[in-house]
């Protein structure tokens, strides 16, 4: 049935035809970068030295992209998307409002005089076909690369640390968190506001439900949720166990009662 209604949408509703290419007065774009042909460059845009952009891309008003990107065909940013210095990103990428590609990831040393940060020198790299929605935040690497794999989709509001690899085609709902180096097999899915410990593996096609906690690894094909997260299964008949827990409680102490063993607290029946 959803597939249906996509192509009856698709069908009903085209995308409206693109605007006629143009570069808005009040852009700046370096002397040294390179825009494709086709190129649609909204107000206040900013593109640094060396970056280059392949054809049809889209950037509308206030974009910033840095120094030495290298981006490749139809892509579009939505307003306010940034993207760092280094960043790799391939074909038909989408970043939607306020996304942020290639800050720094989170990497600090507590020490007696202070708090040193770790120098992030690593970068990111956006595969053909993601898709990043509004206000997230892919982190670049301490050293090496963060990497989102083809075809992947990220919700809004999402934060992917340093270090981290997302394999293709995985599907990460809003407010989901992976911490640092964490990896993502193919077609992972994660529910809303997921949040994963780090330096864990979740394997092919496995998937997590909302709001669960994971501090281990994750089989491939696994259905996990709760918080440890385990099992879906155990999950679930462990929660239907806590909601009776009460009446169990009353149960054990009146049965302390009639044999003398305790007494009752206060508030208790």
């Amino acid at each position: 049935p959803y597939l249906a209604f996509v192509a009856a949408v698709e069908l009903l509703h085209p995308p409206p035809p693109r605007p006629a290419p143009r570069i808005d007065p009040t852009a700046v774009i370096a002397a040294s970068a390179r825009l494709g042909p086709g190129a649609l460059v909204g107000p206040h845009v900013v593109v640094g030295e060396r970056t280059a952009i392949g054809r049809d891309a889209t950037l509308h008003a206030n974009v910033t992209i840095y120094d030495d990107v290298a981006i490749g065909d139809g892509f579009t940013a939505h307003a306010g998307v940034v993207v760092r210095e280094g960043t790799r990103i391939g074909d038909r990428v989408v970043l939607h409002a306020g996304a942020v590609i290639g800050s720094d990831g989170f990497g600090y040393l507590p020490l007696p005089e202070g708090i040193r940060k770790i120098p992030q020198i690593g970068t990111v790299v956006l595969e053909d076909d993601v898709e990043v929605g509004a206000n997230a935040t892919v982190d670049r690497a301490a050293l090496g690369a963060t990497v989102v794999g083809r075809g992947t989709k990220i919700d809004n509001l999402v934060t992917v640390a340093h270090g981290c690899r997302i394999g293709p085609e995985c599907l990460l709902a809003a407010q989901a968190g992976l911490a640092g180096s964490t990896t993502l097999g193919t077609r992972v899915m994660l529910g809303g506001q997921v949040g994963l410990a780090g330096h864990q593996t979740v394997g092919d096609g496995a998937q997590v439900a909302a709001k669960s906690g994971v501090h281990g690894d994750v089989p491939a094909g696994a259905v996990y949720g709760g918080y440890p997260a385990t099992e879906v299964r155990v999950w679930r008949r462990a929660s239907a166990a806590l909601l009776r827990l009460p009446e169990v409680l009353r149960r054990l102490r009146r049965m302390e009662r009639a044999l003398g063993l305790g007494e009752e607290p206060p508030g208790e029946e």
